[in-house]
């Protein structure tokens, strides 16, 4: 059953149940539908848009943004989520290479969305939100609309394209089928036993793949979306208490500052019941205390990435209650999505042996936006390669050493940066860690660490150093570490922006003060 069907079911079987919740609005979902289908109509008799348009959406979360996304998903046209982080110069890049048509914006970016206008191809700029400008308000075009449904679209058909964060140059937009987000859809629901009637706070930004848990799977179930705008941990306390939110996800990178609040814990949240968190390995002690924190909710770890509709393997919440080695994991695959484990010449490699892991499923992305598909195999499935280093083990769990890309050879031995940067935030004064190979005459490469320290702690390299070889075999641990009171620039997937951080240090290498 597609989105299209699906939405609709929920809207029917629930019509009072609150459907989206963003501050102070609330709409059921008799409303939130009736919205959605005057959306619709807006974006092709209104606008004028085909189908197969684009329109883009620079925004916060909002309540306007996700009937936008939902009106795509019934096929009103391909919406195209912006990453409010990017530059303008890299917004620009990806209006163009998509092709928008219009372009929706908060008040927060009317100065950035009209300079857009200037230097895209875009024919409509319309502001969303509650302090929208006369002559170019979504809302005031909404009351004009009148309740309309598209055609329902076909598995083949586009929803979305999303561009990834471009972190390794330029932005690439992810082209995702109705297909395989439907599928994508039911896959979670079944790793995550998540039935009706939840209520699920979401503040991944829209224009994160994280977020289809909270616009796909939520609506689908009739199920209660709580939106925030952007990830704030005491609203995020907050927005619990007061909903009695059962579901909600973090990514890994967050949860510290989750654990910083006094009342982030089950005896003060007993609504809270299943914690999802992916998008990075989370350190073993920070696992340990948030599970310790709610010792009766259940836990899920994604593994997943934008090509894949944000997920290809699970580790369950029975997972989590067995314990051991295995949570430090990515889980097993999900039904219907394949995983290999290559070497450099594309040849499966055993278990244990790090290698590439390359995926295929039917959430996979049709491609690339202006690229070619993706091709398949000997066998009709198309394999793509993620760039993530890692390992099946002999039950065929999933364990992540980091991108391939980023493995450092010293010595003729690979050090994968993720096992290092996990025994450096392993020391009580360590907040974050960047593990890089830089070039070595004696070892081909040599270990670096940056590290970025709690707040109100004392670290020295030498005591760092120590640590690190009660650990780690001699070769892993960092020849030169640069130490750093202040937290890492983020990515707009809110991860470390690790090219910036490795940029930084070697523009002031070897002259700073802490480094050996």
């Amino acid at each position: 059953m597609p989105f299209f069907d699906l939405l609709i079911s929920a809207c029917e079987q629930n019509p009072r149940r609150i459907a989206v919740r963003c501050g102070e609005e609330a709409s059921s979902f008799s409303q939130h539908f009736s919205r959605v289908s005057r959306a619709a109509h807006v974006l092709r008799m209104t606008l004028g848009l085909a189908s197969n348009d684009r329109f883009a959406v620079l925004s916060r979360n909002s309540g306007d943004y996700l009937e936008l996304v939902h009106a795509a998903l019934l096929g009103a046209a391909i919406v195209v989520p912006l990453n409010v982080r990017a530059s303008e110069p890299e917004l620009a890049a990806v209006l163009r290479d998509a092709g928008c048509r219009t372009l929706f914006f908060s008040n927060e970016f009317r100065d950035l969305a009209e300079r857009l206008n200037d230097v895209t191809p875009i024919e409509n700029i319309i502001q969303i939100g509650v302090d929208q400008r006369a002559g170019n308000d979504y809302r005031e075009l909404l009351q004009d609309a009148t309740e309309w449904l598209p055609k329902r679209p076909d598995a083949s058909d586009i929803a979305f394209i999303m561009y990834t964060s471009g972190t390794t140059g330029r932005a690439k937009g992810v082209v995702i089928e109705h297909g395989a987000m439907t599928n994508d859809i039911y896959k979670t629901g079944i790793a995550t036993n998540l039935t009706q009637g939840y209520t699920f706070l979401l503040h991944a930004p829209l224009f994160h793949i994280a977020s289809i848990r909270g616009f796909g799977l939520a609506p689908a179930t009739g199920s209660t979306v709580v939106l925030l705008p952007r990830f704030d941990p005491h609203r995020i306390v907050q927005e619990i208490k007061a909903h009695d939110v059962n579901t909600t996800s973090f990514i890994a990178s967050t949860v510290r500052n989750m654990l910083e609040l006094p009342d982030f814990h089950g005896a003060a949240l007993p609504s809270l019941t299943t914690i999802g968190y992916g998008s990075a390995p989370m350190h073993p002690a920070v696992l340990r205390q948030l599970m310790n924190a709610f010792p009766d909710a259940e836990f899920v770890n994604w593994y997943g990435m934008t090509e894949t509709c944000g997920h290809v393997s699970v580790l369950t919440g029975l997972d989590h209650k067995r314990g051991g080695r295995r949570l430090m994991s990515c889980g097993r695959t999900m039904p219907g999505i394949g995983v290999r484990v290559v070497d450099e010449a594309g040849s499966p490699v055993n278990r244990g042996i790090v290698g590439e892991i390359t995926v295929s499923g039917d959430n996979l992305m049709r491609g690339y936006w202006n690229q070619p598909p993706l091709k398949a195999d000997h066998m009709g499935r198309s394999w793509f390669p993620t760039g993530d280093a890692g390992y099946l083990d002999e039950c065929g769990y999933l364990y992540l050493v980091g991108r391939i890309r980023d493995l450092i050879i010293t010595g003729g031995e690979n050090v994968a940066p993720g096992e290092v940067e996990s025994v450096l935030c392993s020391h009580p004064a360590v907040h974050q860690a960047v593990v890089f190979g830089v070039d070595d005459p004696k070892w081909g490469e040599a270990v670096h660490a940056c590290v970025s320290t709690a707040s109100n702690t004392q670290l020295s390299v030498d005591e760092l150093r120590a640590h690190c070889r009660t650990q780690l075999a001699g070769y892993k641990v960092p020849k030169h570490i640069d130490i750093h009171d202040e937290p890492f620039p983020m990515s707009g997937s809110n991860k470390i922006d690790r090219n910036l951080v490795k940029s930084r240090y070697l523009q002031c290498y070897p002259s700073s003060a802490n480094t050996i």
